[in-house]
């Protein structure tokens, strides 16, 4: 007999378990998850190119470098020091480099998690709407040459 769920992912994951830490020198992270309510990886293509000859009706197709990853993180405002905006608009400011590591799942040692080095952007004020309740936010971006996935290990 057949089960309804036979086709069922297993081992699949919700964002609810999502981090996304800041750190300047690889030792000391900083959350950045619990002020944000998304994050959305950008860029990281590899390059393309083509040309066609004579001889052909299809073009010759080369591969080249990776370009240069983003990623765009919908901020909750809040005006706490060294807190989610306050944190990295000074990154911003300061043109910092620093480290971003993003895990899709929290749990420390095993999860997989995403990290790079690179700069903070574009850090704007929120836009604000008299008509909303919902609570202000903004989206920042980092910038960065790429993201390396590793495991974690803490």
């Amino acid at each position: 007999m057949s089960s309804v769920f036979s086709h069922a992912t297993l081992n699949h994951m919700t964002s609810y378990n999502t981090r996304i830490q800041v750190s300047t020198d690889y030792e000391t992270w900083k959350e950045v998850a619990c002020r944000s309510s998304s994050v959305t990886p950008g860029g990281g293509d590899r390059g393309q190119g083509q040309i066609h000859d004579f001889c052909s009706d299809s073009p010759r197709i080369g591969i080249g470098r990776l370009e240069p990853v983003t990623l765009d993180i919908n901020l909750i405002y809040t005006e706490e020091e060294t807190e989610g905006f306050d944190l990295l608009e000074g990154f911003f400011k300061n043109r910092t480099e620093i480290y971003m590591r993003y895990r899709p799942k929290e749990q420390d040692g095993g999860s997989w998690q995403f990290v790079g080095s690179g700069f903070m952007t574009t850090v704007l004020p929120p836009e604000a709407d008299a008509t909303s309740a919902d609570l202000l936010q903004t989206t920042v971006t980092w910038y960065g040459a790429e993201l390396v996935l590793q495991t974690a290990a803490t």
